[in-house]
């Protein structure tokens, strides 16, 4: 015969104590077991949100120092056991294939003016070139601080009819065009004047004009009332070569050799118009102009490029919002860049000075990219004019 189990005897003579010990041994249970789910619920979450919010940090200069180089810091940290992936910016020049940018407002065009913070000597995107017949020549009268009368400039009234560089946006076949002569800004001015006033009314030209978005509205004597459509009279060649005549209906050939630098200087026009800032990232969220708590950039459709893009060198670009509405531009679309590494920039631009000599001869890479991304920020949101910011886009 077995014997009693003890246990099981006093649980059936104190059964509120078995019941609440059973109780408490429960909820000890229950709490280790909650406790265990928490952690593991708790780490898959934080690897999960790792993606969306991790340490971000960049190497700023707090100051100029002479011989201090960004590269050196780089070096000291880029072995770090701490520091997951270096996203090194690199930036070229792109030129778009058929696909003008959207900097049409003048705002990174150089002034015959000198202004303050101006950053942008010697880039003219705003030139055009273009066919013209003379229709009006007027000196520009001024009244002098003594009240006397003279003469500060000339105007030149041209019809146009060919445009051969230049936005669309600032010509129209068929409209008037005022260019202005300054005999008080212009160097050498006297010596130039007699060879302009050998042009004819009625005579047929190839022109250059240049914008300036300081030109003062009431000092070109024109009949021209649209701002917009005044220039100042801009050599042909950057030097001394002022206008080509050409007979109705008739081309210059640029290609001949005296004309040479003419090709170069509506060639470089023609780079310009097109021209982008590319900037080569690992990882567009990872950039700190990117991080919603900057409230500065963000992403408008699409997404941001990422590890992988890099890493698989896939051919794909982010752009602003401002040249997708400007030219019509959406995801999926495909652009196709000539790159060029330009030595003085100004953004995507080649301005005078040594990229203006040599552009032509230095290495170029082409590739056809699709848009994935088009992001906008507050500044380009707050702002009805177009901006050079508007014309930087990423690459892996």
């Amino acid at each position: 015969m077995s014997k009693p189990n003890v246990f099981l005897k006093s649980t059936y003579r104190q059964p509120v104590r078995s019941f609440l010990l059973l109780v408490l041994f429960g909820l000890i249970t229950f709490g280790f077991i909650a406790k265990a789910v928490e952690y593991f619920v708790v780490q898959r979450e934080i690897e999960r949100l790792g993606d969306y919010y991790r340490s971000i940090g960049e190497l700023i200069k707090f100051k100029d120092v002479e011989g201090a180089d960004l590269r050196r810091a780089v070096e000291l940290i880029k072995d770090s056991p701490e520091l997951a992936f270096l996203d090194t910016r690199r930036y070229s020049s792109g030129v778009m294939e058929g696909i003008y940018n959207a900097d049409i407002d003048g705002s990174s065009n150089d002034s015959i003016v000198d202004v303050p913070f101006q950053f942008s000597d010697g880039v003219f995107n705003m030139d055009v070139f273009f066919y013209g017949t003379l229709t009006e020549v007027k000196p520009l009268i001024i009244t002098d601080e003594e009240d006397q009368e003279k003469i500060a400039g000339y105007s030149f009234k041209f019809l146009m009819d060919t445009l051969v560089e230049g936005y669309p946006e600032q010509t129209e076949t068929g409209e008037y065009y005022g260019y202005y002569f300054s005999l008080i800004r212009t160097p050498n001015a006297e010596s130039i004047l007699p060879d302009l006033m050998k042009m004819q009314v009625g005579q047929r030209y190839l022109l250059r004009g240049r914008v300036d978005q300081y030109m003062p509205q009431l000092l070109t004597g024109t009949s021209v009332v649209n701002r917009q459509n005044l220039f100042y009279f801009t050599p042909l060649d950057g030097q001394t070569l002022w206008y080509i005549q050409a007979g109705d209906g008739e081309e210059v050939d640029l290609n001949d050799p005296q004309y040479a630098a003419v090709r170069n200087e509506i060639g470089m026009l023609h780079a310009n118009l097109h021209a982008l800032l590319l900037a080569g990232t690992s990882d567009m969220s990872a950039i700190p102009r990117m991080q919603q708590s900057r409230r500065d950039i963000y992403l408008m459709e699409g997404r941001w490029l990422n590890l992988e893009d890099d890493f698989n060198g896939r051919p794909v670009i982010v752009i602003a919002r401002d040249l997708a509405t400007t030219r019509g531009l959406k995801l999926g679309d495909q652009l196709t860049i000539t790159m060029r590494g330009l030595k003085e920039p100004y953004y995507g631009y080649i301005r005078a000075g040594i990229d203006n000599r040599d552009w032509q001869n230095y290495p170029v890479n082409q590739e056809t990219v699709e848009i994935v991304g088009i992001y906008s920020s507050v500044g380009q949101d707050r702002s009805i004019k177009h901006y050079p910011s508007g014309t930087i886009a990423y690459l892996p």
